[in-house]
């Protein structure tokens, strides 16, 4: 893995495919995914995208899904009768702010705008198409661009956004699956034109010195005219034939002429200079329009061209002097030179044509003579003048002469022009003095023009001087080679200075004896050009003898990279040719074999190319292992028979058998897998490779599908790793299933990489096909139950709630059989009842606990007993251990109180005593598990609990002490119904009970409000009124009506009378004349009632007297 680190070229190669018409016709929408049919929320089937989406397509006859994609993308780049779409570079000018359907981007460009980006249209595409139910994604990238003979190059004009759908074939054509097919569906950009231009100059100098190049023009449409305001432009001088790339390639910095922008009246005047000027010859100007609002980046060219020209210069490189070369008489000289622009950038002027350089001088010998040069690569010319030995020594007059180039011709004017103008050097040429110089040049071979490379040459020769006497020479022999039919500068290989000792049987003789190595010998194998020079000492000239028909024999060197192969398939090596030079520059014609093991495999005669694709198929049934790999050349006229010797590795397909301990791995326990590594072929064990082998656990990934439908990749977990063992093949290994992985039955795949730990020279196998097989997990159950605590009336239902999941994964299981145990471990353990969990991994139990249950606290038990019957191949297996779980239960009955004593009556305001018991309101025989809490009240008296909480027994019974009037505030007379009921909540094992008695409470009177209230004294034979209110004490002074009160007037009593609705009983009593005088007592009498206690109240208040005269 490489992290942290930049990517600075990324080269990507993609198939083009073309779709037939048989397969277009058949096309149909992939549905294996779900992915990419979303649309806005707005998009319902009678919104009106897709009530245009369906009319478009019906009335287009689409059948087909290319076709409903075709004629939608029609739609948006064309319109139809009534609607036309507008390409606007700005947008559409959606905002957040507008209608809730203009907010969706779809409905406000089919509905409003009819206009927007090709990035919108791009998004309106994507959302049609998903209506008509199409898988659409929207893709943003470059698109187009130039070829460039090897690649497209890209620019930012070629930016765009399109979508792609995701097609599949009907079952008429397989059901393939097309994949993801590019389309785009932009209206076409606004066409624009410059009217009125005006521009200069028509000639351009390079060196700039013609001033400003300038443009002037208006900026329209050219559909309507309208002008065109506030655009941005930038102008280019390119060359004549790269109008069509501004913008492109050609809009470079360094060829920008000016940039401006158009007034309101749409008109532009642009001018400046390029930082470099182009090549002479014909330019153009072209307008870059930038992109905004209706108009888009495009460029905008002319008919007319521009002039470019410049000026040459000429010079001359050797012979020394180069302002008055030297050439001798008598014999060749080479003149050579460069002819280069005059102006920066001093381009190769060899590019622009092919041209020529002419060389003039005049000697007594020959006359006039014109020599003509052919400008070679970076403008380098070269003549070859010969001197007649006769010509007098001294200046002649020479000139070099380019007679300038126009790029189409001079127009046969009278006055010629030219883009690159005419130069002439004159000059003088120096005859002197020249060495003779007689050579030799011989190969050691049969045919001895042949230079074999790394043997000896053989030079033979004399030097001496001209003349009625020869003499011989000292200086230096300088040996030059190029390669035959090239226009370009000699290579010097070897110098050798020569003298008097160098000279063999006379003066002036000389034979060299040079080994021709490769390491000397810069040219490649082919023919060449000799030239040797001999520069004399003393002499300003030299000799030069230019040798033909010569040519160096080298050798084949082959430069591949044998890599292990498989058998039975086919094998390339690419082999690339060389020779001594370590460049591939020869001609590399011949024939080349292949002998593998013994046997030609490969032939090859019609190449002349520098490289081989040696290409053979060693046979399937071949046994791993290194085989002999023999490369033939036959040689050539230029190069040696060669031969390669090699040994090249034939691999063959391994894989592992396999063995597993136990079908099923019991979560924490130890399984092992066994087995070797297995020659496919020959089924025998790979033995002598110490390769690694490891298991590896795939289990499916949550993760969602790829968007063409493809599963995520498995999850991997590690489990094992070793070594095969190299005498035997076999390998064993210990493993556990990792935690966290729930019960299931998962690929277990065993790898064989020979890669790790290979011998020498890499694999002799490989393992195309992993060995997998089923492996199980056994996991347990966890068993939560809900709720945890319970109270249940005994005879109903209990409602428990149970889910099931794997301890490992915390999944839920679906069809666990479970069952749920009543009173777990006690004296009443019964199964209740059976169930088998949804899909959701959830059941209900709901049995009835028996109405006899006695009250109390269980233990129920959830138990999913062990499910251990799967096996590897049923759909969905799994295994688990079994588990439970626990609910408290408290069952409840209806109690009852049963009162034992009470008293039948009490007086209000005192306390009476009640006995009783509360009992199993189900079964009076059980005992009752108390103490609970038990409150005591009247019925149908909501004013006061008698007793609030009295707590009875462990057995239930209690003795309670219980008030009449427990605040005092009074209590009503008359037969009471006393209920003792038991307080909801004081026991978890009983429902409230109660039990009832009839009691009298008896109330307390009271005579108030006595009259008269003061002393009072009567007369006898006079009349007395007195009396009282009867009220009931002990009801809060209620006034009692309608009960007879008596009355003792000291010893007389009186008539009885009945109170009145006050309580109020009044007496009158006539005195006697004869009844005893002074301070007497009247007694009021009641007698009490049902319900009543009976009262008696004295009045002291009256005294008898007995009048006098």
């Amino acid at each position: 893995m490489i992290d942290q680190s930049a990517v600075d070229t990324l080269i990507v190669t993609a198939p083009q495919v073309i779709f037939g018409p048989q397969i277009t016709s058949n096309t149909t929408e992939f549905i294996g995914s779900t992915y990419a049919y979303d649309i806005p929320e707005h998009s319902s089937p009678r919104s009106y995208v897709n009530l245009v989406t369906n009319t478009v397509i019906n009335e287009s006859g689409a059948f087909n899904a290319w076709d409903k994609v075709l004629a939608i993308q029609n739609y948006l780049i064309n319109g139809n009768t009534t609607t036309n779409f507008i390409l606007n570079h700005d947008g559409s000018g959606r905002v957040d702010t507008i209608s809730q359907f203009d907010s969706d981007l779809a409905h406000w460009i089919l509905n409003t705008t009819h206009e927007g980006s090709c990035d919108e249209f791009a998004s309106v595409f994507s959302v049609m198409l998903r209506v008509a139910g199409i898988p659409t994604r929207k893709v943003t990238g470059f698109a187009g661009g130039t070829w460039t003979g090897s690649a497209f190059e890209v620019y930012g004009k070629d930016f765009t956004s399109w979508v792609e759908v995701h097609l599949s074939t009907n079952q008429n054509q397989g059901g393939l699956d097309l994949g993801w097919v590019p389309f785009e569906a932009c209206p076409p950009m606004a066409q624009i034109e410059v009217v009125n231009e005006e521009w200069g100059p028509t000639w351009v100098e390079r060196n700039l010195s013609t001033g400003d190049i300038w443009l002037n023009g208006t900026l329209q449409f050219t559909e309507n005219s309208t002008l065109i305001q506030n655009v941005s432009m930038n102008l280019y001088l390119v060359y004549s034939n790269e109008t069509e790339n501004v913008p492109g390639s050609a809009a470079i910095q360094r060829h920008l002429v000016a940039t401006g922008t158009t007034d309101a009246n749409g008109s532009f005047q642009l001018n400046g200079t390029p930082t470099e000027v182009i090549d002479p010859g014909y330019g153009s100007l072209v307008l870059h329009v930038l992109e905004k609002a209706y108009v888009g980046s495009q460029g905008i060219s002319f008919s007319w061209w521009l002039n470019i020209s410049d000026d040459s210069n000429v010079s001359v490189r050797e012979p020394p002097p180069t302002d008055e070369p030297m050439l001798g008489a008598g014999v060749e000289t080479l003149l050579s030179g460069d002819l280069v622009l005059a102006s920066i950038p001093n381009s190769d002027i060899s590019k622009l044509d092919n041209l020529q350089v002419v060389l003039n001088y005049t000697t007594i010998a020959d006359g006039p003579v014109s020599l003509i040069g052919i400008v070679g690569a970076g403008g380098y010319f070269e003549f070859s003048i010969p001197i007649n030995e006769t010509e007098p020594l001294g200046l002649i007059n020479a000139s070099l002469n380019f007679f300038g180039w126009h790029q189409e011709d001079l127009n046969n004017a009278s006055t010629p022009v030219y883009h690159v103008r005419p130069v002439s050097l004159p000059m003088v040429l120096n005859i002197t003095p020249a060495p003779n110089l007689t050579i030799t040049l011989e190969g050691s071979s049969a045919n001895n023009s042949i230079l074999d490379i790394d043997a000896p040459i053989y030079l033979n020769g004399t030097v001496l001087s001209r003349g009625p006497s020869p003499e011989s020479l000292n200086g230096t022999l300088i040996l030059k080679m190029r390669r035959a039919g090239t226009n370009g500068q000699f290579d010097i290989l070897r110098t050798w200075y020569l003298n008097d000792s160098n000279w063999t049987t006379s003066p002036g003789q000389f034979t060299i004896d040079w080994m021709f190595a490769a390491s000397a010998v810069p040219l490649p194998a082919g023919e060449i050009e000799v030239k040797l020079e001999y520069d004399s000492d003393g002499l300003y000239a030299n000799d030069q003898k230019t040798l033909e028909g010569f040519g160096i024999r080298s050798y084949v060197f082959f430069s591949y990279d044998l890599v292990p192969i498989l058998r039975g398939e086919q094998a390339l090596v690419d082999v690339l040719l060389t020779d001594h030079t370590n460049t591939s520059l020869a001609d590399f014609s011949g024939t080349f074999s292949l002998e593998f093991n013994g046997s030609v495999a490969w032939n090859d005669s019609d190449s002349d190319l520098p490289r081989l694709g040696v290409v053979w198929t060693p046979s399937s049934d071949s046994f791993a292992g290194d085989y002999e790999w023999v490369l033939n050349f036959s040689g050539s006229t230029w190069l040696h028979p060669a031969t390669e010797v090699n040994e090249i590795r034939v691999q063959g397909h391994a894989n592992a058998v396999v063995q597993i301990g136990l079908n099923w791995t019991p979560r924490g326990v130890t399984n092992w897998i066994s087995g070797s590594a297995n020659d496919i072929f020959h089924n025998i064990a790979v033995l002598s490779n110490n390769s690694s082998v490891q298991a590896q656990l795939e289990v499916p990934s949550r993760l969602p599908a790829a968007p063409d439908g493809t599963p995520a990749p498995p999850d991997v977990y590690a489990l094992a790793s070793s070594w095969i063992n190299t005498t035997t093949g076999s390998y064993n290994m210990s493993f556990q299933m990792p935690s966290g992985v729930g019960s299931g039955v998962y690929d277990l795949r065993v790898i064989i990489d020979f890669e790790n730990n290979p011998p020498e020279g890499g694999t002799y196998f490989v393992s195309r096909d992993d060995t997998v097989i089923l492996a199980g997990i056994q996991s347990e159950f966890v068993v939560k139950t809900s709720p945890s605590n319970l109270i249940v009336v005994a005879g109903s239902t209990m409602v428990v709630n149970a889910n099931f999941t794997d301890v490992e994964d915390g999944s839920l299981i679906a069809e666990t059989f479970a069952e749920i145990y009543f009173d777990w471990g006690g004296a009443f353990q019964q199964v209740l009842e059976n169930q088998t969990s949804g899909l959701d991994g959830r059941t209900t139990f709901s049995p009835i606990i028996p109405a006899s249950t006695i009250p109390g606290f269980y233990d129920v038990r959830v138990h999913a007993p062990n499910d251990l019957s799967d096996n590897l191949s049923d759909p969905g297996a799994g295994r688990w251990l079994g588990n439970e779980s626990f609910v408290n239960l408290t069952v409840q009955v209806p109690s009852l109180i049963q009162i034992d004593s009470i008293p039948p009556e009490v007086t209000a305001g005192q306390y009476f005593t009640v006995v009783g018991q509360v009992v199993d309101a189900v079964d009076s025989n059980r005992t009752v598990n108390g103490p609970m809490q038990v409150e005591v009240f009247f019925l149908g008296d909501d004013s006061e609990t008698l007793v609030q909480s009295h707590a009875t027994s462990s057995n239930g019974s209690f003795t309670i002490s219980v008030p009449t009037d427990p605040l005092g505030d009074g209590v009503t007379s008359g037969t009471k119904t006393v209920v003792f009921s038991v307080i909801n909540g004081s026991t978890p094992f009983y429902l409230t009970g109660t039990g009832n008695a009839s009691i009298l409470v008896r109330g307390v009177t009271q005579f108030l409000d006595k009259t008269p209230l003061i002393n009072t004294v009567v007369d006898r034979g006079s009349s007395i009124t007195f009396g009282a209110r009867l009220v009931e004490l002990s009801d809060n002074d209620k006034q009692l009506s309608n009960l007879t009160i008596g009355v003792k007037f000291h010893d007389t009593w009186l008539t009885e009378i009945q109170t009145n609705g006050a309580g109020l009983a009044n007496f009158s009593f006539d005195v006697p004349h004869s009844h005893p005088l002074g301070l007497i007592d009247i007694t009021l009498f009641f007698n009490g009632s049902e319900n009543l206690h009976s009262s008696a109240s004295l009045i002291t208040t009256i005294t008898v007297r007995s009048p006098t005269d």
